[in-house]
């Protein structure tokens, strides 16, 4: 089921004996049998660049951006709630009914 949140992840890298820093929303990652991440995939990824007041966000041309576990440093999370207006009038009661009987049967506690 979708949920009404979005994950973004700020993920600091190794790349060299630089670090770079990307940015996105969670599409997908891969675990490895030993409890790591193997990879981490983005979706609207982008990259930082420069440092202090120079700093800014760079897009990264791609519908999905995969980051390798082995090379991620640090990986900070925000959780970014969607604020879905309601129709008005009847479809507005049946969305109301909707989303009450999937809260009930269908999300996590």
């Amino acid at each position: 089921m979708p949920r009404r949140v979005l994950s973004y992840a700020d993920v600091l890298t190794q790349h060299g004996n630089d670090s770079v820093l990307y940015q996105g929303v969670v599409l997908d990652f891969e675990i490895s049998p030993g409890g790591s991440i193997e990879s981490l995939t983005l979706l609207d990824a982008k990259r930082g660049s420069g440092r202090g007041e120079q700093f800014k966000w760079k897009d990264i041309p791609s519908n999905r951006f995969t980051i390798m576990g082995s090379k991620i440093h640090s990986i900070n999370m925000r959780y970014v709630s969607l604020d879905i207006q309601p129709p008005k009038g009847r479809a507005g009661v049946w969305y109301h009914v909707r989303k009450c009987w999937r809260s009930f049967w269908l999300e996590e506690p």
